[in-house]
């Protein structure tokens, strides 16, 4: 019940804030392009097999466990 009455808080959030947003912008002398108003995903360079493998390994140690080098 306390999931569904957050999701239901969630939801009530988002639709006021779309209705404060929508009569802001009627107010507006001039509307902003769409472009600033939308998000975009940030473009992150790729990690390299290294870098996965320290974090892989910091994971590792943060949660108690051993990191083994060359295991066989």
């Amino acid at each position: 019940m306390k999931a569904r009455a957050a999701r239901l808080m969630r939801d009530h959030n988002e639709l006021a804030w779309l209705a404060w947003h929508v009569e802001a912008l009627r107010r507006t002398k001039k509307i902003p392009p769409l472009r600033k108003l939308q998000t975009r995903e940030q473009q992150r360079p790729r990690q390299s097999p290294q870098q996965m493998l320290a974090i892989a390994k910091q994971w590792t140690l943060l949660l108690g466990g051993k990191v083994v080098d060359n295991p066989k």
